[in-house]
């Protein structure tokens, strides 16, 4: 594309920078307005026949900082209809104010940039982001991290400064390729709160539901309620042995070294595997405990599903043969002898003795 000339309304003005062939930057003038009113926009020389899949094909990039954006859902919506989104790699929506957000549509991202917004708490799908390199979440309100953090095992920079948190989840120390770690201005605790014992025991509802998940058991969404699914998506993983929890949990912590940071790792269990130090280092020698994750056998060697509404097909049992008796009756019903006896007596010509009627 040759070069773009910008043409500049009486009430809204927008420059159209250079596209080389694949991106066209527009900036807004110096009249501000709720809706961007474009009125010249040149995508000439591109050479493609359908506009959307031919710009849509050299989108790599999308930058929308510095805004007021509270919700951009039918901009990615637009953009998965279109089959874009998994070719995004570079997302930045810093300096915007963005509460909560969904990550479901850019899987394959390799930077993040989220700064400077008010987050509380980090979208749950982020952790799906397994190409992602570097996130930055800096000048949020961010309390808490990801409990599954380690699923980004491809996470090269972290960029935490200027939130609210005290500790980090403790599995963040399996993310093996981590290289920065920045938590500048969070106020870190330096020492671990009183121990505390939940109050009750799991709920009937969360134990039936570990056990679902646990065991790997398929669950069709259409079968169940929906409160019944949504409350199976939320499900957490125990940073001990990996098996899944709900709202019922244990909190331990563990201090370390992690640069020029004494950090608190913070430790979810889904019941109290450990108390102490020591109790954690041996508990990691024994074998798995229970409540780890444990994929039921198969039920057969057909493709039937674990789940079934046919009676069980369990394995018919043989009658057990009773031993042969040694008595046997004699035609009085009140008067009985044994084999030998009977023999005996015969041989030695002996009288029967009977039972007096």
């Amino acid at each position: 594309m040759g070069n773009t000339r910008s043409k500049e309304s009486r009430n809204h003005g927008v420059e159209v920078g250079e596209s080389n062939g694949s991106l066209v930057m527009l900036k807004e003038s110096k009249v501000k307005a709720s809706v961007l009113d474009l009125q010249s926009l040149q995508l000439s020389q591109l050479n493609v026949q359908n506009l959307a899949s031919g710009l849509g094909k050299y989108l790599r990039e999308i930058n929308l900082s510095c805004n007021e954006l509270t919700d951009i859902q039918e901009l990615f919506l637009a953009l998965r209809d279109h089959d874009f989104s998994h070719q995004i790699s570079n997302l930045n929506l810093s300096s915007n104010k963005f509460s909560s957000l969904s990550l479901d549509f850019f899987p394959n991202l390799l930077e993040l940039d989220l700064k400077n917004n008010n987050l509380q708490v980090l979208p749950k799908s982020i952790t799906n982001l397994s190409r992602l390199e570097l996130l930055d979440v800096s000048n949020n309100q961010l309390i808490s991290l990801p409990n599954d953090i380690s699923k980004m095992e491809a996470l090269v920079t972290l960029e935490l400064n200027n939130n609210k948190l005290t500790c980090l989840p403790a599995a963040i120390s399996k993310l093996k390729h981590l290289r920065t770690l920045s938590l500048e201005d969070c106020p870190l605790i330096a020492e671990a709160p009183p121990q505390t014992k939940p109050s009750s025991l799991p709920s009937l509802r969360e134990l039936s539901a570990r056990v679902l998940v646990r065991h790997g058991i398929p669950v069709s969404k259409n079968s169940i309620p929906v409160e019944v699914s949504n409350y199976l998506e939320s499900v957490n993983t125990c940073t001990f042995c990996n098996g899944p929890y709900f709202e019922h949990f244990t909190t331990r912590y563990r201090f370390v070294t992690k640069g020029v940071y004494y950090l608190a790792l913070e430790h979810s269990l889904c019941t109290n595997h450990w108390d102490s130090e020591k109790k954690r280092i041996l508990s990691i020698f024994l074998p798995s405990p229970s409540t780890a994750p444990q994929k039921l056998p198969s039920l057969s060697s057909t493709s039937s599903p674990i789940l079934s509404t046919s009676p069980p097909n369990f394995p018919r049992l043989r009658k057990p043969s009773l031993p042969r008796t040694s008595i046997e009756y004699s035609s009085s019903p009140r008067s009985l002898i044994s084999i030998g006896e009977y023999k005996s007596m015969s041989r030695n010509n002996s009288n029967i003795l009977r039972e007096s009627h």
